[in-house]
């Protein structure tokens, strides 16, 4: 078991590697079609229930209905999500809760993950999504990761047209736009 997850983790390392330097020299094909919203939000949520079950965490979701639909590359949008999601659980407490919300307007559709965790440190803000970079939280650190994942992710979502950001909540948490 050990030996497994030691090799998933370095396989985590180099896949993170590898997609920021495809992306880098955008040599990273990015498919995008008109999809539907709401089963590929189901879907990433399944893949990340396990550990929303073991934290004992609630999500709710707000402005999501099956008729709304985006253009873009359903893998690569999971892939963020997913990643967002596993950062907010990670960073939830315990039976804590968090929030994904859908707004559109004329051109763009804007998915909010807002977490019940700690938020991030006014110091780290600027070097969020800068690669190689992690603010040290203590046990919530990974040490076994290169910090390319926000970097990663917002390198993902511009060819579709879109952007990652964060905003600072006036008690607690995050939210990743």
């Amino acid at each position: 078991n050990i030996a497994v997850r030691g090799g998933e983790r370095l396989s985590g390392l180099i896949n993170d590697i590898l997609d920021f330097s495809k992306l880098q020299t955008s040599h990273m094909p990015i498919p995008c079609q008109q999809q539907k919203l709401l089963p590929m939000l189901e879907c990433t949520l399944d893949s990340v229930q396990p550990l929303i079950q073991a934290r004992a965490q609630t999500v709710h979701l707000d402005g999501f209905n099956p008729e709304q639909s985006a253009y873009l590359d359903s893998s690569r949008a999971q892939q963020v999500l997913t990643n967002l999601l596993a950062n907010a659980i990670k960073f939830s407490p315990p039976h804590g809760s968090l929030w994904l919300s859908l707004q559109f307007d004329d051109k763009y559709a804007r998915i909010s993950l807002r977490d019940s965790g700690p938020g991030i440190s006014a110091t780290f803000e600027p070097q969020l999504f800068e690669p190689f970079s992690q603010a040290n939280l203590g046990h919530t650190r990974a040490p076994h990761t290169p910090g390319l994942r926000l970097a990663t992710r917002r390198q993902l979502i511009r060819p579709l047209g879109g952007e990652l950001s964060y905003h600072r909540q006036a008690e607690r948490g995050a939210t990743l736009h």
